[in-house]
């Protein structure tokens, strides 16, 4: 699988990924700052054929063509949190 990780995961996930689980992952600091707007994340991720690992998937759930996968925690801060949609 070829995967873009968002900013809200830690660079050492791609790695993990990439060195222990055999997939082409990157992270977002790899290709952009810090704060890279959503839209051109989203453009980077289709471009390369990768799927988004977020949090945030309200942000791009409506973004044509691209495949996300939505992380979801078993607790999120008071009043945070998004989820996938159906």
């Amino acid at each position: 699988m070829r995967f873009l990780l968002d900013e809200m995961f830690p660079e050492a996930a791609a790695t993990m990924l990439r060195d222990e689980h055999g997939h082409d992952a990157l992270h977002v600091g790899d290709v952009g700052p810090h704060g890279t707007d959503d839209l051109a994340v989203a453009t980077f991720a289709r471009s390369e054929h990768r799927a988004v690992v977020t949090e945030n998937v309200a942000d791009d759930a409506t973004a044509p063509d691209l495949a996300l996968v939505c992380v979801l925690k078993r607790e999120q801060a008071s009043g945070g949190g998004q989820h996938c949609p159906t």
